[in-house]
């Protein structure tokens, strides 16, 4: 019995890349510091580690994604608004992201 058509079936698993884009990484509080009490373009390089801690599984949080730093010792988070339906399925709780920053607004 044939369980495919390649000839070969002996593959690398794929390695994940957890280095995010390259550039320097920042804080949330470094973040905060870019607000001025109005909307502000971020124009810099810059890049965000964060754990997704929101779901929209229960469609209670359409077009919303909440990112904290770490979800045990959070000092506050960030919300990012999008038009994505079900943002669950590509981006469960849990899921430890780098945000690129460059272009975004605060």
């Amino acid at each position: 019995m044939q369980l495919s058509c390649q000839k070969y079936t002996d593959y690398e698993s794929p390695q994940m890349d957890c280095s995010g884009f390259g550039f320097k990484e920042v804080t949330l509080s470094e973040i905060k510091q870019h607000y001025t009490g109005q909307t502000v373009l971020l124009s810099d390089s810059l890049q965000w580690n964060a754990v997704v801690v929101s779901s929209d599984a229960t469609s209670n949080l359409f077009g919303e994604i909440y990112l904290q730093e770490d979800t045990a010792n959070s000092a506050g988070g960030l919300v990012f608004y999008t038009d994505l339906l079900e943002t669950h399925a590509r981006v469960p709780s849990g899921t430890r992201i780098s945000v690129k920053l460059k272009g975004l607004y605060l």
